[in-house]
């Protein structure tokens, strides 16, 4: 039978297996590192499309088939407009959901559907509201889908300039006197 292991080489295991996991986790770092060397970026990359059939482009610059101005006889129309997911960034042009919404319609309706395809990658609400207004209408859509994603809502200066704003407005939102308040009331 065994007798007890003493603590001291309990102790010696211990730190050697510290050590070793210590030693496996520097060089993993430093093999990480060395593969990356030269890239640069912040380690957000957008979907890359290049590899992918981004066909058709249509006479007016958008992923779609030509579509008539006005709407032809007979025809039913869903305008959609977006950003690059409603565009159908990374996937094929059959793939996307305006063509598949278009088929879809076709198919279960018995009648003939268009998906107007009016998105563009990187649009945010604002210029989304305004191709409606300037482009949209003139397709004579029966429906209009717009497809939000959450980082659609108005560009990052537009937002700051309406926040700073509205905080000018309100005397800096009380700030000062909160400021004086919360220093009175330290001892300050």
């Amino acid at each position: 039978m065994m007798g007890a292991v003493p603590r001291s080489s309990r102790r010696g295991e211990m730190v050697l297996l510290a050590a070793s996991l210590l030693v496996a986790l520097l060089v993993g770092e430093g093999i990480a590192r060395l593969m990356a060397r030269g890239e640069t970026g912040t380690g957000y990359a957008p979907a890359r499309t290049a590899g992918r059939d981004r066909r058709p482009i249509n006479s007016t610059g958008y992923r779609d088939l030509e579509r008539a101005v006005p709407r032809p006889a007979g025809v039913r129309r869903v305008l959609c407009i977006g950003d690059s997911f409603t565009w159908g960034a990374s996937v094929l042009f059959d793939d996307a959901w305006p063509q598949r919404v278009e088929r879809t319609l076709s198919r279960e309706r018995g009648e003939r559907w268009e998906a107007v395809n009016l998105a563009e990658p990187g649009l945010n609400a604002v210029q989304e509201a305004s191709r409606l207004l300037s482009e949209g209408f003139a397709y004579g859509p029966d429906v209009v889908v717009v497809a939000y994603v959450l980082n659609d809502s108005e560009d990052e200066s537009a937002a700051a300039t309406r926040r700073a704003a509205d905080w000018a407005k309100s005397g800096g939102g009380g700030l000062r006197s909160r400021c004086s308040t919360a220093w009175r009331s330290c001892g300050w």
